[in-house]
């Protein structure tokens, strides 16, 4: 409803807007208007019932960075911001038959597209690839850098822009520092995202994990790049996503047994009893693996054993 509200209301005011253009009518005047603060309506509306500033219902598995939601409340924040901004401004004009200042615009303009915009992508961002790279991320100081940096440069920005047009002075070089801000922080972002993705590719190069029963803590990757057999076994607990080769090239990079357990409601320790049960008929004494890592070693023992004879003769 909230969406259609808006939509409608976008649409009436920017047709209004374009119609005005052609023919100076009131009745045109009082459409824009009227757009502008059923859109504005609309917006809050939207924002408010996301419940995006009260205690969540349901909380987030354990072990779940959400240090990416502060990404998505402060974008919204700035939205309704520029919605604000945008309403005070079409009522300006609809009172004094005045032109909103271009300063007044760009500063909404900056709102809109660094403070929701941009915002609403680096904490999309940030939420996403660790998930889809199945690592964490490379480093939460950077994250908090390139809130912290955006957020300010942003603010400066919006409340510089029509200050220097209206006082001049110091507020020019202050909207070169924000645009300085917003740089570095876009150049944290891009790098703590490369670094996230490198990660990846490194633990990727990584041997398997080394002998040893299988614990609750492991990743759920991990597990299976040590025991592939496990694979059916998950799947009979009713892992079902896993038959999916992209889940297991992502999300199980993510999860570990406990979590998975917790979300699936399966007894952990059963599971991992039977996970360990496994793994001992397929890695433990007289296990066919056994058996064939035992003859590497004899033949490894009698190469070097012929090695070091060849260099003593």
């Amino acid at each position: 409803m909230l969406y259609w509200i808006g939509f409608l209301s976008k649409s009436g005011a920017s047709a209004a807007g374009f119609a005005q253009i052609a023919w100076d009518s009131a009745y045109l005047e009082q459409a824009l208007v009227g757009g502008a603060v059923l859109e504005y309506a609309g917006v809050i509306g939207y924002v408010y019932f996301l419940n995006l500033f009260r205690k969540p219902i349901v909380e987030p598995e354990e072990g779940v960075s959400r240090s990416y939601e502060k990404f998505v409340r402060a974008a919204y924040l700035w939205l309704l911001v520029a919605a604000t901004m945008t309403t005070a401004y079409a009522l300006y004009q609809a009172v004094t038959g005045q032109e909103v200042a271009h300063a007044l615009v760009g500063s909404y303009r900056h709102a809109l597209t660094v403070g929701f915009i941009s915002m609403m992508i680096l904490g999309m961002a940030y939420r996403i690839i660790p998930v889809f790279t199945g690592s964490t991320l490379h480093s939460p100081l950077l994250l908090l850098g390139s809130f912290v940096l955006l957020n300010g440069g942003n603010l400066i920005r919006v409340v510089s822009q029509p200050l220097a047009e209206a006082l001049g002075g110091p507020f020019y070089p202050l909207m070169g520092i924000s645009g300085f801000m917003e740089v570095t922080a876009l150049s944290l972002f891009g790098y703590n995202i490369w670094k996230t993705v490198d990660k990846r590719m490194e633990e990727e190069a990584l041997p398997s994990a080394s002998a040893g029963p299988i614990a609750k803590d492991m990743v759920v990757a991990d597990v299976l790049r040590r025991l592939p057999p496990a694979l059916d076994l998950l799947v009979s607990y009713g892992f079902t996503p896993l038959k999916n080769p992209i889940a297991r090239r992502t999300l199980a990079r993510a999860i570990t047994l406990e979590q998975a357990a917790r979300m699936q409601s399966v007894d952990l320790d059963r599971l991992l009893a039977d996970l360990n049960r496994l793994y001992e008929a397929t890695h433990g004494p007289g296990s066919q693996q056994e058996r064939a890592t035992t003859a590497d070693e004899k033949q490894r023992s009698v190469l070097s054993g012929l090695e070091a004879k060849g260099q003593a003769e």
